[in-house]
């Protein structure tokens, strides 16, 4: 679409162009027929003018009527001798590590302002929230692919269960969603397994008799579910704080003590062999991507280690003054590639088609070399005159 558009302009003003040289032609031939020596000379050098200069232009690209006269048709056949100037010339005055010192984008170039605008997400394809979603579409069904080859027992050897569950519990430990996370799981468990089980083993109980005959709203065993969780869902009771220091010194176990470990992962392997385990493990496993634990969890760490980062300005700045140094000693060293590669792909052009873009990139500013050329012919020609009849007078 693009290209047709040039077309349609550069056609219109080689028809302009060419007109304007009829009507040089023509006014030529009126100063013959009446005898106009001034506007004979005119059109006559403007004519000249546009004639030569419109060889010049054609010349450029192809032989001027299909002619092969020499020195015409000069890109297509310097083809390779312009590619390996360019190359040259982007080389020497774009690449080098002087020029490159000295480029605006370097000058311009901020880290901070990168990291901000990745947090913040004021670019659409390049922000921390894109990034989550990437990881998050990257992880795959964890609970379909277990549930594929739960049977295999080899599946489950391979993994050391104590590293990543360690891992895992510091990863979110650390993590500003914390609380939220096991505000979750504190709700799942209860909703999922303890209160199933206490109402089924409470439910025909003689405890609760007295309460649906007083016509309490909530069983005994609902009541005593939410009981036992009650404390842990308080942020800043001492269950939630004792629960908080049980995981750190769990964390501490998992990861430092080799007997605590082995019998961990024993104890997991054969608890996800067991029927009752891999139905567990299902439910844990499509939790946590049901509410995108492990991407929301990832982004928030990393959000919170990006601005720590841009909040230490020394090292932001050697940070940004190392990236420079590599940027620029990147692309110097690869300069004589990037060079190469830009000869190589010109001369690997078609010469005519080459021509053919020049042409059109450039063929509509060419057209107005034409009509100067008419132009300053027949202010020369008209000035030629002027003095020639002077001297005569």
């Amino acid at each position: 679409m693009v290209d047709c558009s040039k077309k349609r302009q550069l056609q219109k003003s080689k028809y302009l162009t060419t007109l304007l040289l009829f009507v040089a032609g023509g006014l030529l031939y009126v100063s013959s027929v009446f005898e106009w020596p001034c506007l004979r000379a005119v059109s006559e050098a403007a004519l000249v003018g546009g004639i030569a200069d419109w060889f010049a232009v054609v010349a450029l690209f192809r032989h001027p009527l299909g002619l092969p006269i020499p020195h015409t048709a000069i890109i297509p056949k310097s083809k390779d001798q312009i590619a390996r100037n360019l190359g040259i010339f982007i080389k020497s005055e774009f690449f080098c590590k002087e020029n490159l010192w000295k480029s605006t984008f370097l000058q311009k170039f901020s880290l901070k302002k990168i990291i901000e605008i990745f947090i913040e997400g004021k670019s659409t394809s390049f922000s921390l929230d894109v990034f989550s979603r990437s990881i998050e579409s990257k992880i795959p069904n964890l609970y379909e692919i277990v549930d594929r080859e739960k049977e295999g027992a080899k599946l489950f050897e391979r993994i050391d269960f104590s590293s990543i569950l360690s891992g895992t519990l510091s990863f979110v430990r650390r993590s500003d969603r914390y609380d939220k996370i096991v505000d979750g799981f504190i709700d799942d468990i209860q909703e999922g397994l303890i209160t199933p089980y206490i109402e089924g083993k409470i439910e025909n109980s003689f405890l609760n008799k007295p309460m649906k005959f007083f016509g309490f709203d909530k069983s005994l065993s609902r009541w005593g579910s939410e009981k036992i969780l009650e404390d842990y869902k308080k942020i800043n009771s001492p269950k939630r704080e004792e629960l908080s220091r049980k995981i750190d010194e769990l964390i501490v176990s998992l990861s430092s003590q080799p007997e605590i470990k082995e019998r961990v992962n024993s104890k997991i392997r054969e608890v996800l062999t067991s029927k009752t385990g891999s139905e567990i493990l299902m439910s844990v496993l499509e939790h946590i991507q049901r509410h995108k634990i492990i991407s929301t969890t990832i982004a928030d760490v990393a959000k919170k280690a990006l601005i720590g980062f841009i909040s230490d300005t020394k090292k932001l700045a050697a940070t940004e003054r190392w990236l420079k140094n590599r940027i620029v000693n990147i692309i110097g060293d690869y300069s004589d590639e990037i060079a190469n590669f830009i000869e190589n792909t010109i001369k690997s052009w078609d010469a005519q088609e080459i021509s053919q873009k020049l042409e059109l990139e450039v063929g509509k500013d060419l057209q107005f070399i034409r009509i100067n050329g008419m132009v300053v012919g027949g202010i020369i020609g008209g000035v030629i005159y002027g003095i020639e009849r002077l001297f005569v007078l």
